[in-house]
């Protein structure tokens, strides 16, 4: 989930930042005394994932508290000016050759099995190059970080705006696992 924020306006997204965020489990299993951890380098990151945070359930604590517990997320720094949406009439960011994100995929065995699929969200830029990659279903991190390799072995076209002008755009894109 806090790879959500890679699209929260960012005050410098040109900077890789790594958030920190401590919390408390309540009796009730929400999230409690939700807080940066560290001296925040990019306050608006910080915001997008307290608050991620703070929505957070939890199975309910045997004795009532748990905690305290700490999150902590890396963020890779946009390639350029920060990613958008593919605007109406413009060119969605693609695969040059289709199938090769499966071809690529080298799944460590004890990774198999744990998800039929993994869905990524990627910004791709003005060139091509994949970068800025965040699971949107919940993967192991081996298995998305296998996932983020095939991805970045594969050769993209890169998007364009309603006037054909290349630029970095969101692309969402389903990854086959099994059988991998």
């Amino acid at each position: 989930q806090l790879g959500a924020c890679y699209e929260a306006p960012r005050k410098n997204p040109g900077v890789r930042a790594e958030v920190l965020v401590a919390f408390l489990v309540e009796a009730d299993g929400r999230t409690g005394e939700v807080r940066a951890a560290a001296e925040p380098a990019d306050p608006e990151l910080e915001a997008c994932a307290a608050e991620l945070v703070s929505g957070w359930e939890f199975p309910l604590a045997e004795g009532g508290l748990g905690g305290p517990y700490l999150v902590r997320h890396a963020f890779a720094a946009a390639p350029g000016p920060a990613p958008e949406l593919t605007p109406p009439g413009g060119l969605r960011p693609a695969l040059r050759q289709p199938g090769c994100l499966e071809r690529r995929l080298r799944v460590a065995p004890e990774q198999r099995g744990a998800a039929s699929a993994v869905t990524v969200k990627l910004a791709v830029d003005a060139a091509g190059a994949p970068a800025m990659l965040h699971a949107l279903t919940p993967a192991p991190e081996p298995l998305v970080a296998a996932v983020e390799e095939a991805v970045r072995g594969c050769e993209w076209t890169a998007g364009a705006d309603a006037s054909g002008r290349p630029g970095t755009f969101w692309l969402t894109v389903t990854v086959r696992t099994d059988g991998r």
